[in-house]
């Protein structure tokens, strides 16, 4: 058996040139240490050919608020007139018997016996704080919290594998008020990242909408419910407002309003703001064909790692996404621009991307993949 290594070096192209493994661009390649990494194995009476087809997009005016895409937009004018060089290096390497990764054996959720307690992994422990979550009730979050992990996602040209935590975590994150809204993004990240430290790993994070609206074949254009509408560009977004005759966007004369930077801009009759309505929405029933709803629907409630906000006739509501069995992918208000603030307790579903040479050697007699860490 010949194992190979491709490697593309993406240090010297664009931030916002992205490669995909489908021509569908839907199933995003990893990029490990500004690289592409591609190992696989020939055997030795495949066919000694063999074809690695990877597509690319540029995408202009990309992120989640103005904000967003104006940073990007400075960093793609930056490349106007240059040439893009990615470098391509290969290794291989013979081995006497058959090599099996997990990526070409495994199905969306499986179990894996990846242990996050494992090398750098032991002992790792974090208590985001005030300044992040707005609360004062702290809480102690451990590497050991997560025991089981399933399969939530395979990219069939690097090998990487993401795993999904099999349930949030029993400890539970205060959010409170308008600094809640602002950096709980962060704090729900930086739980999911001491998961992302045992043996194969590459990193952890917590799940967000982006791996929600992937992992099912959904077209918001076609979604209409009581008050919740589209303005008829599948951009994901799902717009809700207490008057369904206003569905993309509300002026105000009064409030506290937070803009895309985490500034915060006060409005009067005289100097009225402006909101663009993002709401994500999708019912839990929605899912009940995917194969996915006993992976993500299955328990309780948890938060996302993504923040949105829905339009008031008289004020804005400031949300953290959520899933719950009840509602589905909905959101938990922190903060209102009446100056309304709430606290929110939550579990957190931490995510894992394996490295991308992870091989196995087989299952246990309980259906679990083990797996062949060097």
């Amino acid at each position: 058996t010949l194992i190979y290594n491709i490697d593309l070096d993406l240090s010297g192209a664009p931030e916002n040139l992205k490669f995909y493994s489908d021509s569908n661009m839907k199933n995003e390649v990893m990029v490990q240490d500004d690289k592409i990494k591609i190992e696989d194995c020939i055997g030795i009476n495949d066919s000694k050919t063999k074809t690695i087809t990877l597509y690319w997009q540029w995408p202009y005016e990309t992120g989640e608020n103005d904000y967003e895409i104006g940073l990007n937009d400075i960093k793609d004018s930056a490349w106007m007139g240059h040439d893009i060089e990615i470098a391509v290096s290969t290794t291989s390497k013979q081995v006497p018997q058959k090599v099996t990764y997990l990526a070409d054996s495994v199905s969306i959720g499986d179990y894996v016996n990846y242990d996050a307690t494992s090398g750098d992994g032991a002992g790792l422990t974090i208590t985001p704080q005030e300044n992040q979550t707005g609360s004062s009730t702290l809480t102690t979050f451990n590497s050991s919290d997560i025991s089981a992990w399933r399969v939530f996602d395979v990219d069939s040209v690097t090998k990487t594998v993401t795993l999904i935590a099999e349930e949030p975590t029993e400890s539970m994150l205060t959010l409170y008020g308008k600094t809640g809204w602002k950096y709980g993004i962060t704090a729900i990240n930086s739980v999911g990242a001491i998961f992302g430290h045992g043996d194969g790993a590459y990193g952890g994070r917590s799940i967000n909408n982006k791996d929600i609206l992937n992992s099912f074949d959904y077209n918001p254009t076609n979604y209409t419910n009581n008050k919740h509408q589209t303005n008829g560009v599948n951009d994901g977004y799902y717009y809700y407002t207490g008057n369904p005759n206003r569905i993309e966007s509300e002026t105000y004369t009064s409030g506290i309003f937070i803009n895309d930077d985490n500034t915060e801009k006060e409005a009067s009759t005289e100097d009225t703001v402006t909101v663009k309505s993002r709401y994500y929405y999708i019912k839990s029933s929605d899912y009940t064909s995917n194969s996915y709803y006993n992976i993500l629907f299955n328990f309780g409630s948890y938060y996302l790692a993504a923040h949105t906000y829905y339009l008031r006739p008289s004020y804005c509501s400031y949300l953290i996404n959520n899933m719950s069995i009840s509602t589905g992918l909905d959101g938990v208000s922190l903060y209102f621009s009446n100056g309304s603030q709430f606290s929110r307790s939550n579990g957190v579903r931490p995510m894992v991307t394996l490295q991308s040479n992870i091989k196995v050697i087989g299952q246990d007699t309980n259906n679990v993949w083990q797996l062949d860490v060097e």
